[in-house]
């Protein structure tokens, strides 16, 4: 058995991980939160005047296409 102290070493709690029904060890974490944090401010700034001017009908087409592109790829990965 791993001991508590070599546990918490490999294991980084998530917030909320017990509240959510999820493993109350937590996940393991290979990215930074301050990373993850700065790249979706980033995208937000790149992508967000991009996406303001969209009509629904805009987003919709676009959502669906790139779920398209999405299923597509999983194909392509799927071993035979």
């Amino acid at each position: 058995m791993i001991s508590r102290r070599s546990r918490r070493a490999v294991v980084k709690r998530t917030a909320g991980a017990a509240r959510v029904g999820g493993s109350r060890e937590g996940r393991i974490r290979s990215t930074p939160r301050k990373k993850i944090h700065a790249r979706r401010q980033q995208n937000a700034r790149y992508l967000g005047p991009q996406r303001a001017d969209e009509s629904p009908e805009q987003s919709q087409a676009r959502r669906q296409q790139h779920a398209e592109y999405l299923i597509s790829q999983r194909v392509a990965e799927t071993p035979e």
